[in-house]
C-alpha cells in the first residue's frame, strides 16, 4: 500500500457530480476502502462522534456543506476550518458558563448579603427554567444543591426562600438525575415543613410544585417524610386541590409494606372525594384508593385492613 494511503472503515463516500445545473449526488457506502490524504489534511484530522455532533458543530461531513446551507468547493480545507472554528467556539463557550456558575455559587454562599443571595438566585432560576438536559450537562449539581436547600431553610426573608424552592423545582425538573441529590441534602423534609406552617402561600403552592417532581423518582421517600398528609392539607384551596392530589398518587403508587403508618388517616378525606364533581380529582382519589387498598391486600401482615380503616 502506497504510505500516503490509510484504511477507512465503515465510510460513506458522496460524489458530486456538476453536470448540469443543479448537479446530482451518488452516495456509496464502503465496508472498507482507502483514501488518499494529504500530510496536510492528516495533520488537520479531527474525529466526529456521530450526526448529532455533526449538526451541533454546523457542519455536515457527509456533504461538505455548513448549517447554513453553502456549498464548500474545498471540502477537506473549508470543512476542517470551520469544525476548528466551531470547537474554539463551543470550548470558550463552555469555560464562560464555567465561570458564570462559579459566579452565581459565590453569590448563594454570600452569606449576611442578602442582596447578593437574592441576585444570585434570580439568575439561577433564569438559567435552570430556559434550560435542557444537554445545557445543563456540567451543572455542579452537588455543589449547588446543599446550599440551595440550606437557602430553603432562611428564616428572615421571604424571597430567598422561594426563590431557592424555585431553583430547586427547575432543576429537578430539568435533570431528573439531580433528584437523588436533593433527596440525598434534606429537602423534603424542607418543603413538607413549609407546606405545614401555611406561611406564605406563594411558597406553599412551589413547594407542592416540588414534591409532585421529587415523588415521581422517590415517592417512598416523600411518604416517610410525612409529605402525603401535607400535601393533602391543601385540598381545601382550589388552587392547589388538583397538584396534592397529583402528588398524593405519586407517593400511593409503590406503598412499602409498612405503609399503614402513613396512609391510615388519609383514606377518609380520599373517601370524601369521590363525591367531587371535577372529573380529575375523582380520578386521582380513585387511584390513590386503588392503590392502597391493592397494598394492603399485598400485605397480610399489614396492621390495617379494611375492617379497621377510621371513618
Amino acid at each position: 500500500m502506497l504510505p500516503n494511503h490509510e484504511i477507512v472503515p465503515n465510510l460513506t463516500i458522496v460524489f458530486r457530480i456538476h453536470g448540469n445545473n443543479h448537479g446530482s449526488v451518488v452516495t456509496i457506502p464502503y465496508q472498507e476502502t482507502t483514501i488518499q490524504t494529504s500530510c496536510k489534511e492528516k495533520e488537520s484530522e479531527v474525529r466526529v462522534g456521530d450526526r448529532d455532533a455533526e449538526q451541533s458543530l454546523g457542519v455536515d461531513i457527509d456533504s461538505g456543506v455548513g448549517v447554513g446551507g453553502e456549498d464548500n468547493d474545498n471540502d477537506s480545507e473549508g470543512g476542517v476550518g470551520i469544525l476548528h472554528q466551531n470547537l474554539t467556539s463551543a470550548s470558550s463557550a463552555l469555560q464562560g458558563l464555567s465561570g458564570w456558575l462559579k459566579k452565581i455559587l459565590a453569590g448563594l454562599r454570600a452569606n449576611g448579603e442578602e442582596g447578593k443571595q437574592v441576585e444570585a438566585l434570580m439568575q439561577l432560576c433564569e438559567m435552570v427554567s430556559i434550560g435542557t438536559k444537554d445545557s445543563l450537562s456540567t451543572f455542579y449539581v452537588y455543589s449547588f444543591v446543599p446550599v440551595l436547600v440550606g437557602l430553603l431553610n432562611h428564616e428572615n426573608n421571604p424571597d430567598i426562600t422561594l426563590l431557592a424552592a424555585r431553583a430547586l423545582t427547575h432543576l429537578v425538573d430539568v435533570l431528573p438525575s439531580s433528584c437523588v441529590v436533593v433527596v440525598h441534602y434534606g429537602a423534603i423534609s424542607c418543603f413538607v415543613a413549609r407546606l405545614l406552617t401555611i406561611e406564605y402561600m406563594d411558597l406553599a403552592e412551589q413547594s407542592l410544585q416540588a414534591l409532585k417532581k421529587i415523588s415521581q423518582e422517590h415517592p417512598t421517600a416523600c411518604l416517610r417524610a410525612g409529605a402525603l398528609m401535607a400535601v393533602l392539607s391543601y385540598l381545601d384551596f382550589f388552587s392547589t386541590r388538583r397538584v396534592a392530589l397529583a402528588t398524593a398518587t405519586n407517593m400511593c403508587k409503590k406503598l412499602p409494606s409498612d405503609a399503614s403508618d402513613f396512609v391510615m388517616e388519609v383514606v377518609p378525606p380520599m373517601m370524601n372525594l369521590l363525591q367531587y364533581h371535577d372529573a380529575k380529582v375523582l380520578e386521582h382519589a380513585s387511584i390513590c384508593l386503588t392503590h392502597i387498598f391493592e397494598a394492603f391486600a399485598s400485605y397480610p401482615d399489614s396492621r390495617i385492613t379494611t375492617q379497621n380503616i377510621p371513618g
